[in-house]
């Protein structure tokens, strides 16, 4: 869980103002990566602060982890296969 949202961080481009400026996504990691993928950004926002938790050794539901590590599974399948300005 924490593994997989850190390689979704991984993909976001490095200057997120350039990024915004030029009209290419959200203004931060979180709205970038529901831009490009096309997931809502509330959801997005739970696997964020889901992650948070796991990593803080915080109780999270299965359902919740589940559902998170879909998630990452479906951005991951749509942004890491787009080919990124360097």
């Amino acid at each position: 869980m924490v593994q997989g949202w850190n390689d979704l961080l991984h993909l976001v481009p490095a200057d997120m103002g350039l990024t915004a400026a030029l009209g290419e996504g959200g203004d931060d990691p979180v709205g970038w990566l529901s831009t490009a993928a096309g997931i809502p950004r509330a959801e997005l926002e739970k696997v964020r602060q889901l992650r948070n938790s796991v990593a803080a050794n915080r109780p999270v539901p299965d359902r919740d982890l589940s559902s998170a590590l879909e998630t990452i599974d479906r951005t991951l399948a749509v942004v890491g296969h787009m080919r990124l300005p360097e």
